[in-house]
């Protein structure tokens, strides 16, 4: 009985972890700029339709990159140009 209750605990307890990652990841993907609009809207087809393992691969290819601010994109373009 006490075996069977720790299984649950712990179980429950990675829906909750697996669930505050997914919110994470969208978070960041919502604030984070591509170069192509079309990214987003891959990213998030890929996120929630591979569950976890579309999560995983975005944060090993984004996650652990900074965000850029549009304001600093913008200032980079403008020093290209020059």
């Amino acid at each position: 009985l006490l075996l069977t209750q720790v299984l649950c605990v712990s179980h429950g307890l990675w829906i909750v972890l697996l669930i505050a990652a997914f919110i994470l990841t969208i978070r960041d993907l919502y604030k984070r700029s591509f170069p192509n609009p079309n990214s987003k809207v891959t990213w998030v087809l890929i996120i929630v339709l591979t569950s976890g393992l579309g999560l995983f691969l975005y944060i090993f290819k984004h996650g652990f990159r900074p965000r850029t601010l549009p304001s600093e994109e913008a200032k980079g373009r403008d020093t290209e140009r020059e």
